[in-house]
């Protein structure tokens, strides 16, 4: 009990500290590298919590990657403007940039120039440095997540886990890490805990950013034709990309200094799609060990597969069909999908699922793992009733957070400035 109380009297002060600041609504728009979609928060006197307000989904703001290299910054900003018009005029703006336009960038699909182009017309058309432009590194958007993981935690996560061979534990809140994937990147932030490594000798938190590609993956699984032997293929890479992140053979997202990492123990929160795939698996809103999280998704996979090769008969059935009703002579590839072909969130399972199972390597078998994309947060601090509202752990949201906290701190700064010169 008195563990609870202390959990629910630490998350109404960090909630009344962030309240102190009193600040305007954000809108966050999350320019990934398959779509676009906008949240917009703000802080509730009424409960002294962050909400997010409204959510703008990803089908009503164009991809920003292919946009800028198409020379389309300023019909993208328009569009913005369309959207946040019926806001209130004093909320910011920040468009966050991720892994599709690092990759486009690399690649040399996105120039510098096309980049600015943007960054000149979101100063045009907002004006008074109300929206801007950030991008993101690895780092950043896996520290961004973490933050806001761990503000949702505070008020959502179980108080103790499990432990192996002994009694339940407190989860600390320094121990909760995360586990995220996108449609090009993955994201890991943790606490250092190598055998034989002094804790003073360790940073408090690490991040690494894998290019895990999903969407590669599924381009060239529609292009070869062969799911399973292009999940093979793969599973290769995947496994090179994760034992170089974990031997130290690359830099990591949070330094440039090439160290092993060592086996990552802690409790995760697993989000974005890593977290929508464990939540189908069976794996969803409870603490469960790396064993069961590895066996479920083993699982989930197998069935995708079974569901894909159902899928694809029925595709080249109809095809046939069509082919024989245009006597013989119809381009087959050229010919639309049929009804009854999979969404995209289905033809990405198997892939997605692949790559949690990839990344779960980097985990000791002592680790836990939550998977979810939102928690009920409930301004009377209770975990075991669903109740108040809905945030989804996301970057946005942690962008928000440090947002309100260096405005807290400007405040705090001009009302200490007065007194010292007194």
């Amino acid at each position: 009990m008195a563990a609870t109380s202390t959990a629910k009297g630490i998350a109404h002060r960090d909630a009344a500290a962030l309240a102190l600041a009193a600040p305007s609504a954000l809108a966050v728009v999350d320019c990934g590298s398959g779509s676009s979609r906008m949240s917009i928060y703000s802080l509730h006197s009424s409960d002294g919590f962050v909400h997010e307000d409204r959510y703008i989904p990803s089908n009503l703001l164009p991809t920003l990657a292919p946009t800028l290299a198409a020379g389309g910054a300023e019909a993208w900003v328009e569009a913005l403007a369309v959207l946040v018009a019926t806001e209130r005029d004093d909320m910011r703006v920040v468009v966050g940039s991720t892994g599709g336009l690092r990759k486009a960038m690399d690649d040399g699909a996105v120039t510098e120039a096309q980049v600015a182009a943007l960054e000149r017309a979101l100063a045009a058309r907002f004006g008074d440095g109300r929206a801007r432009l950030e991008q993101l590194s690895g780092g950043a958007e896996a520290a961004l997540e973490l933050r806001a993981v761990r503000y949702v935690a505070a008020h959502a996560l179980p108080l103790m886990r499990p432990q192996l061979g002994g009694a339940p534990v407190r989860i600390g809140e320094g121990e909760v890490g995360v586990l995220s994937c996108g449609g090009m990147s993955s994201q890991v932030a943790f606490r250092p805990t190598a055998a034989g490594q002094k804790k003073k000798s360790q940073p408090q938190q690490q991040f690494l950013s894998l290019r895990t590609n999903l969407l590669g993956a599924m381009a060239r699984a529609r292009r070869e034709g062969n799911l399973a032997g292009t999940l093979a293929r793969s599973e290769d890479r995947l496994w090179a990309s994760v034992a170089a992140a974990a031997l130290g053979l690359a830099p990591s997202a949070s330094s440039s200094r090439r160290s092993p990492v060592g086996k990552l123990r802690g409790t995760f929160v697993v989000i974005e799609l890593a977290g929508s795939i464990g939540k189908e698996a069976g794996l969803g809103n409870r603490l469960v060990p790396k064993r069961e999280a590895v066996q479920m998704l083993t699982q989930h996979l197998g069935s995708c597969l079974l569901v894909a090769g159902k899928d694809r008969k029925v595709r080249l059935a109809a095809e046939a069909e069509r082919t024989q009703q245009q006597g013989g002579t119809g381009d087959t590839d050229a010919a639309p999908r049929s009804e009854e072909s999979i969404s995209w969130y289905q033809e990405a399972r198997p892939h997605l699922a692949q790559i949690v199972l990839a990344l779960l390597d980097l985990f000791s078998s002592e680790s836990w793992f939550f998977f979810a994309t939102s928690f009920h947060v409930d301004s009377s601090g209770s975990k075991e009733v669903a109740g108040g509202h809905v945030l989804r752990t996301q970057w946005p949201l942690g962008l928000f957070l440090r947002e309100q906290e260096r405005e807290q701190q400007q405040q705090q700064q001009q009302q200490q400035g007065p007194r010292s010169k007194l």
